[in-house]
């Protein structure tokens, strides 16, 4: 069974939006899913 990699989630608040990003570590930092949460539109603006 292959062991579990750690991950990193980050977190930014601004005045009117919440950015996000969560990066599984390894040889190197990938990033996995990251977005923008719009206090305008209420929902998650971007996904990747």
């Amino acid at each position: 069974m292959k062991p579990a990699s750690s991950r990193i989630l980050t977190i930014n608040g601004g005045s009117s939006s919440i950015r996000f990003a969560l990066f599984e570590t390894g040889a190197s930092l990938r990033r996995i899913p990251d977005g923008v949460i719009s206090a305008k539109a209420g929902r998650v603006v971007r996904a990747i």
